[in-house]
């Protein structure tokens, strides 16, 4: 029934040398977005790939197009045979047995089993068929060998051929160095036994292998099935779009290929730009190939746009906000276009308070009480600050939270005035800003002055709370 599942048309492939992945075709009719057509022998997965371009690593977008099944596997297994196993042997030897049996059945082609006995080396290593598995592990594990074993060392030195499949039989003593870095990225998936090292169990994760037992039969199956030459499809934007001669490499696999720009390419000197609003800005980059026409667009509005040698300048006075400018570069194929992100910094304070009234040998007195801190004139620990203390009228006094020096706090900022000295009611007047733009403008009266009573949060007919506010 397993055999059915895995019924494929088995042609006539052979194993390409030591070479595990071609690139077959590259197709830059879409520069700067390049196309590969990959082919590979052996076990791959979409993960398995490490692509660069002209020495730069790429993340591609792989998609699997076909698989044809080998015609051969090469299972290659591993033995601790220094004795610290002994007690397990009799269970080793029958899921190794089950293991090559399962095997046999699920791959269609030939199977070639190498059996390789490791104590501090390679002390021997045979080839056998699954039936004459059992018979030839009782003889390896009968061999008198020493006890210093270093299984991972042996693994990272090991040379294995195309379609090779690797079964690990050990325990946590069989390691001394750790292979793993060597052997994640070889295209070999790794067998660990349920009963084996934790090192072995990892091997065969970062590989995508298998950890065997009898219960999990049809992952094995599934592992099998992927023993095969695939034909794949690798989808990037190239990071040198300016070159005309690239070299991909995926894998030890190298290929050059030559791009001719026929259509334009935006390079901004920068993609997001933070500016002063309401002063003069001015973008620059690289636009390559043949240029027609080259504009440029603040949010809807033409711009003065300007190329030489190939370099760009625009020049426009930002708003206060984030709007892109959309650079546009025409030849006679076709048009492309590259968005810059605008940031327009208000140069305007965040906040800005003004008290002020005319009567003479009158002092007013303006408080801010910050989310934090009390403002007033001799107070130097707030975040905002008064510019001036006005001692007779007419006067004025204002207060300034200014956002290119200090971030400013959220929270509630309370508006008081004190009728600081003074001899009949007073009028006055109370103008809030918030980055330019006029919150509040009103004129208020306080009946007496009282100088005595200047703290901060006082209260009387001398004090007035002019607003609240939410920043």
């Amino acid at each position: 029934m397993m055999r059915k599942i895995l019924l494929l048309t088995i042609l006539a492939l052979t194993i390409l040398g030591n070479a595990k992945i071609i690139i077959d075709k590259i197709d830059t009719s879409e520069f700067p977005e390049v196309h590969l057509n990959v082919l590979t022998t052996g076990f791959y997965s979409s993960g398995d790939f490490m692509l660069s371009e002209d020495g730069v690593m790429i993340k591609p977008l792989v998609k699997l197009l076909e698989r044809e099944p080998l015609k051969v596997l090469k299972i290659y297994y591993f033995l601790d045979v220094s004795g610290s196993m002994n007690d397990r042997l009799e269970s080793i030897i029958r899921q190794l047995s089950l293991f090559s049996r399962a095997v046999e059945e699920f791959f269609e082609g030939e199977v070639i089993n190498t059996l390789i006995a490791v104590s501090d080396v390679i002390i021997e290593q045979l080839q056998c068929s699954a039936l004459e598995i059992r018979d030839r592990l009782i003889e390896l594990y009968s061999l008198t060998t020493a006890a210093d074993e270093d299984l991972g060392h042996v693994l990272s030195t090991y040379s294995f051929e195309e379609g090779a499949l690797v079964v690990i039989v050990d325990d946590e003593d069989s390691w001394k160095s750790d292979p793993t870095l060597t052997l994640e990225e070889s295209g070999i998936p790794f067998i660990a036994l349920k009963t084996g090292s934790e090192n072995a169990k990892k091997l065969a994760r970062v590989t995508y292998g298998l950890v065997f037992d009898e219960s999990n039969l049809s992952e094995l199956e599934r592992l099998i099935s992927e023993f095969s030459r695939s034909w794949w499809e690798f989808t990037y934007t190239s990071p040198f779009p300016y070159l005309s001669v690239h070299t991909i490499e995926i894998g030890g696999e190298k290929k050059n290929y030559f791009t001719l720009l026929e259509h334009p390419l935006i390079f901004p000197e920068e993609e997001t730009v933070k500016a002063t609003a309401g002063e003069n800005l001015t973008i620059k980059g690289v636009v390559t190939g043949e240029i027609m026409k080259f504009e440029a667009y603040y949010g809807d509005e033409l711009q003065k746009a300007a190329i030489f040698d190939n370099e760009y300048r625009v020049n426009f006075i930002p708003e206060t906000g984030i709007k892109k400018l959309t650079l546009r570069a025409c030849s006679v194929f076709r048009c492309t276009e590259k968005a810059v992100t605008i940031i327009g910094i208000e140069t305007q304070p965040a906040l800005k308070v003004e008290l002020s009234w005319s009567e003479p040998y009158v002092d007013l007195d303006l408080y801010i009480i910050e989310p934090s801190k009390s403002v007033y004139f001799l107070n130097s620990s707030n975040i905002g600050i008064l510019d001036t203390d006005s001692q007779s009228g007419p006067g004025k006094e204002v207060y300034l939270l200014d956002p290119k020096e200090k971030i400013p706090p959220s929270g509630d900022y309370k508006v008081r005035v004190h009728y600081y000295r003074g001899e009949t009611p007073i009028n006055f007047r109370v103008v809030i800003y918030s980055y330019g733009r006029v919150i509040a403008d009103e004129t208020f009266q306080l009946e007496k002055s009282n100088p005595e009573n200047c703290s901060p949060e006082a209260t009387g007919a001398d004090w007035l709370d002019v607003i609240n506010l939410k920043f």
